[in-house]
């Protein structure tokens, strides 16, 4: 999916001598697809979650697994994405406030005063968290990897 809309921004951009209202437009949403992505994937792994461990909470009850397993670094990562995601919902919030108390991060964010991450790129969404390529992938890489360590405690759990 993410080639697909890299391949579709650059034939929409094409030689970068048209910066009409039309072409520029549609930059952002091919961008904002990947913001689209990355929010379902932890929307979908949530209801997954939900279904399989039989809670309300799917997100609360993978932390406890994650840390009984001994898991921190993973419960540590899925903590700051799931914030990331929650930032890309909800704009500034607790889950920014969160995020922007963290020392490092696998991604970036803006600044509270930042208004872009790369200025004079017409076809960046306003987001408060970057994006990109490996943002998307580091979603799914994480979905994946806690599913393993949740089946790993509980071998029998069915993701659908």
């Amino acid at each position: 999916m993410i080639d697909g809309l890299n391949e579709a921004t650059k034939a929409n951009l094409g030689d970068g001598s048209d910066a009409s209202t039309i072409f520029v437009k549609n930059a952002q949403a091919l961008q904002l697809g990947k913001v689209v992505i990355a929010v379902g994937i932890f929307s979908i792994f949530e209801a997954r979650l939900q279904d399989g461990l039989n809670c309300s909470d799917g997100f609360a009850e993978l932390r406890t697994v994650l840390l009984n397993a001994n898991n921190q670094d993973l419960a540590i990562r899925f903590e700051q994405f799931c914030a990331a995601v929650n930032v890309l919902k909800h704009g500034k919030g607790r889950s920014y406030d969160r995020l922007l108390s963290f020392d490092a991060l696998p991604f970036v964010i803006k600044a509270r005063d930042q208004h872009f991450f790369f200025e004079g790129d017409v076809s960046e969404p306003d987001t408060l968290v970057l994006v990109d390529d490996a943002f998307v992938r580091s979603c799914a890489e994480l979905v994946q990897q806690s599913i393993e360590a949740v089946r790993s405690v509980k071998p029998d759990i069915y993701f659908g």
